[in-house]
């Protein structure tokens, strides 16, 4: 995870840099938020940066997504402000969903043996839409409200243990090894969000 947030934090550097260079206003928004879903409530933090010229910004984040499995999301983040005072805004996430479960989230599978394997994970796509309101339009900091609607995937790929009869050479009795082939689940998991973020430039 530290890579993928220092990856992010050098981007944004490098923006900040170029937005002083040609007098472009850049914005930096760190949020937190609430996700609900399928009967299940999670938590996710986020931290995005970019460029604004007037109506439009464009930009790129990244964060920690507790959705049923956990991830990273690495995502284009584009945003447009309207209304009066440019107090209302749509955006749209764009990227790629990073599989980061935590320990008891993977599939463990044995069959008469101690021994468990956990399961092994395939990245995926991420996205999220949404609209805003910004609580406080004439503040230097602004306090930004938004709802959204969001999905993710991600696949799961893991290995079957099963018994099998040894008569090979004469042998006699059951040994357990791993199955020939592989076994996968693939998530597609949605979610309404509610997000709370303080616009700092």
């Amino acid at each position: 995870m530290k890579k993928y947030m220092v990856s992010l934090l050098l981007v944004l550097t490098t923006i900040t840099s170029s937005a002083q260079q040609k007098q472009k206003k850049f914005y930096l928004i760190p949020q937190t938020g609430v996700l609900s879903g399928d009967h299940i409530y999670s938590g996710q933090w986020q931290l995005v940066g970019g460029l604004q010229k007037k109506q439009w910004a464009f930009g790129l984040g990244c964060g920690m997504d507790y959705y049923k499995l956990r991830s990273i999301p690495v995502f284009t983040d584009t945003r447009f402000f309207f209304g009066k005072k440019n107090a209302c805004f749509s955006y749209l996430n764009l990227g790629y969903n990073i599989a980061s479960p935590m320990p008891w989230q993977k599939m463990m599978y044995s069959y008469w043996s101690s021994t468990q394997e956990g399961s092994q994970f395939d990245n995926g796509l991420y996205t999220d839409i949404g609209l805003g309101y910004i609580l406080n339009a004439a503040a230097r900091r602004k306090l930004m409200l938004s709802v959204g609607y969001g999905f993710k995937t991600v696949t799961e790929r893991y290995n079957t243990w099963g018994p099998w009869i040894n008569y090979w050479r004469g042998g006699t009795g059951m040994v357990i090894q791993k199955s020939d082939y592989d076994q996968s689940v693939d998530y597609w998991l949605n979610y309404f969000s509610l997000k709370l973020g303080i616009k700092l430039w």
